[in-house]
């Protein structure tokens, strides 16, 4: 059985990690690979996925972070420049 939102390990096992972010394990890696997603880090002799650093990448991609151009004001005149 597939863990559930609150009960999702802190560390994830690979097949883990891809079923958090509703991937396939090679589409998962492919991910990892491009950087997208976090790297694995060695625990206990094997590797494991954050879950907080996948959250974080997941957020980035979705673009939910904070996007430094919005304090920008060279961004913010180029932005309002095209929007005219």
């Amino acid at each position: 059985m597939t863990p559930h939102w609150p009960d999702w390990p802190a560390m994830m096992l690979r097949k883990t990690a891809s079923a958090y972010c509703d991937m396939s394990v090679s589409a998962f890696e492919r991910e990892v690979s491009k950087a997208h997603l976090p790297a694995s880090v060695m625990l206990g002799g094997k590797p494991h996925w954050h879950r907080v650093s996948l959250d974080r990448n997941l957020e980035r991609i979705a673009g939910m972070m904070n996007d430094w151009r919005k304090s920008s004001p060279l961004y913010n005149k180029l932005d309002a420049d095209r929007q005219t």
